[in-house]
């Protein structure tokens, strides 16, 4: 079974939040950004993590801002590699 992709984000009140990047959010990813998620762990964008994190909050039922917005309010978000790293977070199991 494959390991769930999980972002933990930390904002700059010292607030800490983690969440799962589920199948949605993925999708979500690959639309908005016109890459496939695979292309993360080559990428190393800044902006296409702190976009999962945004989009895996308000998916798990968060009301979030506008992401520039939101992004104000974030000190770090970081990768759980021990979930799954990011250059096989698209990889179907095996």
């Amino acid at each position: 079974m494959a390991k769930l992709l999980k972002l933990t984000v930390e904002r700059i009140d010292g607030s800490k939040d983690t969440y799962p990047v589920l199948a949605k959010t993925k999708i979500a990813f690959e639309r908005h950004f016109g890459v496939g998620i695979g292309t993360l762990g080559e990428s190393k964008r800044t902006e296409h993590v702190y976009w999962l994190a945004w989009d895996a909050e308000h998916t798990a039922g968060k009301v979030v801002k506008l992401f520039d917005d939101w992004a104000n309010d974030i000190a770090d978000v970081d990768v759980d590699e021990e979930s799954a790293p990011l250059d096989a977070a698209a990889s179907p199991p095996q």
